[in-house]
């Protein structure tokens, strides 16, 4: 009885190990998929930093007018413009104080009335459809059905990641602008927001030090594994 109970636990103890092997597996495979997706970012990134003339293909078409010398590195068809808008303000609050009654049906208040204002936070709101937003080594530029917005990089004061309901906006103040303006993005976030990057290093002249941030980003994830 005492050999089947001993081999009854060592049977448990191995499922248990071999469990945990699996997961730290099933977590490497993770980690590793993980990588593998940042560095084909980060060298596509960087394939289009050294080479911005390969990243368009001037077959496609443009719905620009280019100014001289500017040059296309991006074109995203099917998008949409968007608009920070303040949210609505409401009035919260109720009245404090004691009830007198002075008379029959008549009572008398003591106290007042004390509330908060609240303001709903600012979220981006659709403002256009069926848009195209072209990135250039100028400005980015956003042509709708019935809007156009434009983006000097000149300008241009961050990127930033906004949520809506529908999904993921690129968000792009700029100077002396009251409203900030965006366009959606969707789950190519990243991969716009990095040719926005290469498109202001361009203007800025920073080019290479941005090709050489990449090129460390790349470095630190460590070499392609052998499969």
């Amino acid at each position: 009885m005492k050999q089947f109970l001993a081999k009854r636990k060592q049977r448990k103890q191995q499922a248990i190990e071999a469990g945990h092997q699996a997961n730290l597996e099933a977590q490497r495979r993770r980690q590793q998929t993980r990588r593998q997706h940042q560095r084909a970012q980060i060298q596509a990134q960087l394939d289009i930093a050294r080479n911005p003339a390969a990243a368009y293909n001037e077959a496609e078409g443009c719905p620009i007018a280019r100014k001289r010398g500017e040059e296309v590195i991006g074109i995203i068809p099917t998008t949409a413009l968007y608009e920070v808008t303040a949210g609505k303000v409401e009035y919260r609050g109720g009245s404090q104080g004691v009830s007198i009654r002075v008379a029959r049906g008549l009572t008398y208040r003591t106290g007042g009335h004390k509330g908060t204002i609240y303001r709903a936070p600012e979220r981006p709101r659709l403002k256009d459809t069926g848009g195209t937003f072209v990135i250039t080594n100028q400005r980015g530029v956003y042509v709708g059905t019935n809007q156009t917005r434009v983006f000097e990089w000149s300008k241009i004061v961050a990127l930033s990641e906004a949520n809506t309901d529908t999904g993921t906006v690129l968000l792009m103040p700029v100077e002396n602008r009251v409203k900030t303006s965006g366009v959606f993005v969707g789950d190519s976030y990243k991969q716009i927001t990095a040719r926005c990057e290469i498109g202001i290093a361009l203007y800025r002249g920073t080019i290479d030090d941005l090709i050489a941030e990449l090129q460390t980003d790349l470095a630190q994830l460590g070499p392609t594994p052998a499969n």
